[in-house]
């Protein structure tokens, strides 16, 4: 970027400079010994600048999957998750389903079981000598042994790709948009995670005389463990196997407007939350066709005469044949967040900021739930500062955690540029300039105690630290300098990285409902956690005239 090279050309010409007045002078620095730090050109120094903070609410946050091509996988949230801190949290999904590749044989079929299936985000722990799967649940936050509810309705609004009042631009959808749904396919199922979900089971129409059945058995093996929640068979069977339009199954387009999708939502008071892919996720019809093939007991292990024995060969049965059609959910998908954060620790700080003072604490969500807002300048003359003609060196933003005992903090934290411009009804966020130039140690990773090598779920998470060094060196620049501007502090997603040094703007996406509480700037110098306030950290150089 443009300022990027100014500053480089800048620092260049003073290390030039710098090497032109060492060689000059050899015979002079031969005495000192090469310890530039102690003569009479440059002073290397550290100073610590006060930042206020305080936390800030977000009303909605982008939820879509239309224009997330860049991220390989996209997880969404889905469950209950209340916490002391931050109060409740509740997130559904709203998505398209696709149809099969062919519907063509199912006129007649009798449906057996229609299930929702969707794979957890695991990890196979499964050694040598064990004799079945084993698995490690990932991203499932709150409280494993508390089960939520899910029902899961037929969408009735209808889900456009397009900005309708701007087709040339992809639609956007954002956490607090309400849904129009009306068939119930499944009511209030109680749900809690479980990594041993690895068979399904359902009961199969194997010959229509007698209404004789079988009990078929899914096993997903060394693959993965799934939720599995039982659909409305009544409902699928009359829509879709019985419908006499069957142009509405041709295309994606043609269904998409008779069955517009499935509103998949989490009720409840506490529970958990799943990050889950459900580009992955399907319904599957499990049918027996009308179809038939004749099969004698022998082969199918089933005494149909009530005789005691699989073994009369002579007995020949129509035996329907058995069939899968599989819905994916590989269409448009979003999320609808609820808070309450009214009970929480939260609130007050959120409700009543002190945006003249800052706070002691710091409340930072994601998925619709907020951000710390910073100012590194407050009551700071620049223009004296500008002066001293500082080549910044290094420069850090650190944060201290507040509930270090709590393993669910976010595993990243992302600064911005806070620009707004309410007169133009324009309200942007800006990467700062580190986050473009110096990718690899611009970070905002979590610091944990301990010692790598050790288990990381024994290890107590401590701070965040940001190096924003081009940010600061172009604030304190003398001439051509950059003016500073508020900085927000949110929960990093996937999105938030930029992929060209033109991709300047910071996405209001936000799936991640983790959250972090981070110590503020308010503190008396008394206070015994005074210095884990939040502090801006800047290594300089400074060329003596």
């Amino acid at each position: 970027m443009n300022t990027k090279n100014v500053t480089i050309f800048k620092y260049i010409t003073i290390a030039s400079f710098a090497i032109m007045s060492l060689i000059s002078c050899e015979t002079d620095f031969e005495n000192v010994g090469g310890n530039l730090v102690d003569n009479d050109v440059f002073d290397t120094s550290k100073k610590s600048f006060e930042v206020l903070a305080y936390s800030k609410d977000i009303e909605s946050s982008r939820v879509d999957n239309i224009s997330t091509q860049a991220l390989t996988t996209l997880k969404m949230p889905l469950g209950v998750y209340d916490t002391e801190d931050f109060g409740l949290f509740k997130s559904s999904v709203i998505a398209q389903i696709n149809v099969p590749s062919a519907t063509d044989e199912w006129s007649g079929s009798i449906i057996n079981a229609v299930y929702l299936e969707i794979p957890y985000d695991a990890e196979s722990i499964r050694e040598a000598t064990d004799d079945k799967p084993k698995f490690k649940l990932n991203n499932v936050f709150g409280d494993n042994t508390q089960s939520f509810n899910i029902t899961i309705s037929r969408l009735e609004t209808y889900l456009n790709k397009l900005d309708p009042t701007d087709p040339s631009k992809p639609n956007k959808y954002y956490s607090d948009k309400v849904y129009n749904t009306s068939n119930i396919l499944a009511s209030n199922v109680s749900f809690k995670p479980n990594s041993n979900d690895t068979i399904l089971k359902y009961d199969r129409l194997l010959i229509d005389l007698n209404n004789i059945v079988v009990e078929d058995t899914i096993k997903l093996g060394d693959t993965k463990p799934f939720i599995r929640i039982p659909l409305n068979k009544t409902f699928f069977q009359n829509n879709f196997i019985n419908n006499t339009n069957e142009t509405i199954f041709e295309s994606n387009s043609d269904f998409h407007e008779f069955f517009k999708g499935i509103e998949i939502k989490a009720t409840g008071t506490d529970g958990t939350v799943l990050m889950l892919d459900y580009n992955t996720a399907k319904i599957n019809m499990y049918v027996s066709l009308s179809e038939t093939e004749e099969k004698s007991e022998t082969d199918l292990n089933v005494d149909f005469n009530n005789d005691g024995d699989t073994d009369d060969s002579d007995v020949v049965k129509d035996v329907r044949k058995k069939k899968v059609y599989t819905f994916p959910l590989t269409g448009i998908k979003t999320n609808q967040f609820i808070r309450d954060n009214t009970m929480s620790n939260a609130y007050n700080k959120l409700t009543n900021a002190d945006q003249i003072n800052g706070e002691d604490k710091l409340y930072v969500q994601g998925a619709q739930g907020s951000i710390a807002v910073l100012d590194l300048f407050k009551d700071i003359d620049l223009t004296e500062l500008r002066n001293k003609n500082w080549l910044i060196n290094e420069a850090n933003l650190t944060f201290y955690i507040d509930n270090a005992n709590d393993n669910d903090v976010p595993n990243r934290l992302l600064l911005y540029k806070l620009d707004t411009d309410d007169a133009n009804n324009i309200n942007e966020n800006y990467q700062i300039l580190d986050a473009i130039t110096e990718n690899n140690t611009f970070n905002g990773f979590l610091v944990k105690d301990g010692d790598s090598t050790d288990d990381d779920e024994d290890r107590n998470p401590i701070k965040y630290k940001i190096n924003i060094t081009d940010y600061i060196s172009e604030v304190l620049k003398k001439e051509n300098f950059t003016a500073p501007s508020k900085l927000g502090l949110k929960v990093y997603n996937g999105l938030d990285t930029p992929i060209s040094a033109q991709d300047t703007i910071v996405k209001d996406y936000s799936w991640n409902p983790q959250g972090v509480v981070l110590y503020g700037n308010n503190y008396s110098e008394t206070h015994a956690d005074y210095n884990k306030r939040i502090k801006l950290e800047v290594y300089y150089t400074e060329l003596n005239n």
